[in-house]
């Protein structure tokens, strides 16, 4: 256990300061202001953090000309979000955007003199802009101006308020002291209260897509084992491919698979739940032409008849339903209110047969708000919002991904880069699932669940592969997410897929893990064992140790950027995951509620423990704790500690 929870050593790290301020040299600033210091808030890659004495902390951010717009920061709402704030910010050298925390456009301050000044964005309520806004910047820069800088931003209730010089800190509280003490040593406090409940995880929290079904009906007793381990009382997302035309019986599904399938998938694996994404096409249509009458009439035909199938009334196997497999892009991307208006059509159909079903939507490639706010709006009879997340787009170069085998220790040393985008970008499915949620409350009047029907670390992962899916690395990724789906109330995360090739989390064959030499080529005998992938005990853990428990208060002290944390309990277990997403270690101290040790006194330890870094992954068990509940623990760049006790 020692090589696992040891002393690091700690290294500066510019970190989140979030302070409400009231005391600075020669001005004062209203009751309740915050001061965001831009260092501390850097979003784009591009921006540069630089000393400038004449600045508020001492640093700036910095950026050059450049041909493009950049979202160069992004700052967190302040707790009170329903009363208004006045936005100022300290900047120079080109036009500036106040953008909303999806990033859609609210104004521009179009100062561009190459010298600081302070001027107003307006005045705004967050429960208005959401969970966080975002300054974008201009590539018009001023004349004179040889680069663009941003200070600081000031976020004040006092709408009268004018900001005026550089904001030093002069005099600071106990409790900011203590903040300037954790921060500058890469400390964390947290506080669990396990009696503190916040709402019931959902059970299927940790789920899976299907792709190709009859890959995963497999004649292995171990792989049946290992599916039901995962999805016994589960849900599981299957996809299924339509005929490009109906056979000689007239069916336009393979019926004996599917039928096989969810035989299988009842009886062998237990699962509860199963969701069907069809992969439905519109017979004779060119994928060009305004679609006709003829053609979305077969199109609703097919649909029809695997629901009545798998559907009916008094014999319902199959209980949630999307219409389609992302469809949007081409024609569609277009003529976005033909699309609303054929899915509406097809989830109607759906309903027809069985209006008991749950049915769902859009099912984009990704969240595209204003057509989930549309199709909310065409049908309201919409039981689940289900939309697809790939962070990184095609795996390239520039993503720091080598195919060759002879660089893979280079990538694995030198990706942090590539670490970093896709592990902040994960933060995308919790706003996305909230910002769903806040839409369907708008137009419905309440919350309807929204399901991630895949998701996964790489979209075209395959072109180049990438060696990172089959790497420990995945696996805290996957923490990351399952962690941000868990604070967001999500119904469903369902990771693409489950049999390994590219994508997976275990499998009889992994040639993937093979090829980069994550693990040996199996022998004869052993080549039809399951190996679980990294990424795959991740998601066992959070199956058997989250999902459909009460997750529980956390609160965060210190170095808590680029740092998440979820506690849960069901009144017999506890459960902690903590994932530190920086490229610097993190000590974290850990002081607990009600915590009782249970020893056996034979050498076993009573918390047990799956911990994941960027190149390894281990189980065990440790005394991590006191007897008053508190421990330290080192967090590892880039790594996930779970615990339950």
């Amino acid at each position: 256990m020692d090589r696992i929870i040891k002393k690091g050593i700690l290294c500066g790290l510019s970190l989140l300061l979030l302070v409400s301020i009231n005391s600075f040299a020669n001005f004062n600033l209203p009751s309740g202001t915050i001061i965001y210091e831009a260092e501390d808030f850097v979003e784009h890659t591009v921006g540069k953090i630089k000393e400038d004495t004449s600045c508020s902390g001492g640093k700036y951010i910095s950026w050059p000309k450049e041909n493009n717009y950049l979202h160069i920061l992004r700052f967190p709402a302040p707790e009170k979000k329903d009363i208004k704030y006045a936005i100022w910010i300290r900047h120079k050298g080109c036009s500036i955007c106040l953008k909303d925390h999806e990033a859609k456009e609210i104004t521009w301050i179009w100062y561009r003199d190459p010298v600081w000044k302070w001027n107003k964005f307006g005045d705004f309520s967050f429960s208005q802009l959401g969970e966080s806004f975002v300054i974008m910047t201009s590539p018009h820069f001023g004349e004179g101006a040889l680069e663009g800088g941003i200070d600081c931003v000031i976020v004040s209730p006092s709408l009268a308020f004018t900001p005026e010089g550089i904001y030093t800190k002069q005099s600071t509280s106990e409790q900011e002291k203590e903040e300037e003490v954790l921060k500058k040593n890469n400390i964390i406090k947290l506080e669990i209260d396990f009696s503190a409940k916040k709402g019931k995880i959902s059970p299927y929290l940790a789920s899976a897509n299907i792709n190709g079904i009859t890959q995963h009906l497999i004649d292995n007793k171990d792989w049946d084992k290992m599916m039901q381990e995962f999805f016994k009382d589960g849900l599981l997302r299957a996809q299924v491919v339509m005929f490009n035309k109906p056979d000689g019986d007239g069916n336009w599904w393979n019926f004996k698979e599917i039928d096989r399938f969810i035989k299988t998938a009842r009886e062998r694996w237990g699962v509860k739940k199963i969701l069907i994404g069809p992969s439905l096409k519109i017979p004779g249509w060119d994928y060009k032409s305004k679609i006709t009458e003829n053609q979305i009439l077969k199109s609703k035909e097919a649909l029809q008849q695997l629901v009545r199938r798998y559907g009916s009334p008094g014999n319902v196997s199959v209980e949630y339903w999307e219409a389609a497999n992302e469809w949007w892009g081409g024609y569609w991307e277009k003529n976005p209110k033909e699309f609303v208006q054929v899915y509406t059509y097809l989830c109607k159909a759906i309903k027809e047969i069985n209006p008991d079903l749950k049915v769902g939507g859009p099912v984009d490639a990704w969240p595209t708000l204003g057509r989930i706010e549309a199709l909310l709006k065409s049908f309201p009879e919409l039981d689940f919002i289900s939309w697809h997340f790939y962070p990184t787009g095609s795996a390239g170069p520039n993503e720091g991904v080598f195919t060759d085998l002879a660089r893979l220790q280079e990538k694995m040393e030198t990706g942090t880069s590539y670490r970093d985008n896709v592990l902040s970008r994960a933060s995308q499915l919790a706003s996305n699932v909230i910002a769903c949620q806040k839409i369907s409350e708008k137009i419905l009047g309440k919350k309807i669940p929204v399901i991630v029907s895949e998701y996964h670390l790489n979209y075209h992962a395959w072109d180049p592969v990438d060696p990172m899916m089959c790497s420990p690395f995945a696996g805290v990724w996957n923490a990351l997410a399952l962690t941000y789906l868990c604070q967001s109330d999500c119904f469903s995360g369902m990771i693409h897929d489950v049999k390994t090739a590219v994508y997976g989390l275990f499998g009889p064959a992994d040639g993937l893990s093979v090829h980069f030499r994550v693990i040996p080529a199996p022998s004869k005998e052993d080549e039809n064992k399951i190996y679980i992938r990294p990424i795959g005990h991740i998601h066992h853990f959070f199956i058997k140790h989250i999902a459909g428990k009460e997750r529980v208060s956390v609160s965060k002290k210190g170095a808590s950027s680029n740092f998440e944390v979820i506690a849960a309990t069901d009144g017999n277990e506890r459960s902690i995951v903590m994932v530190n997403y920086s490229s610097a270690p993190k000590e974290v101290r850990i002081k607990m509620s009600d915590y009782l040790p249970k020893f056996t006194y034979e050498f076993n330890f009573p918390v047990k423990y799956l911990h994941c870094t960027s190149d390894n992954i281990s189980k065990g068990e440790g005394l991590f704790f006191n007897t008053d509940g508190e421990g330290v623990i080192m967090m590892q760049p880039y790594s996930v500690m779970c615990l339950y006790f």
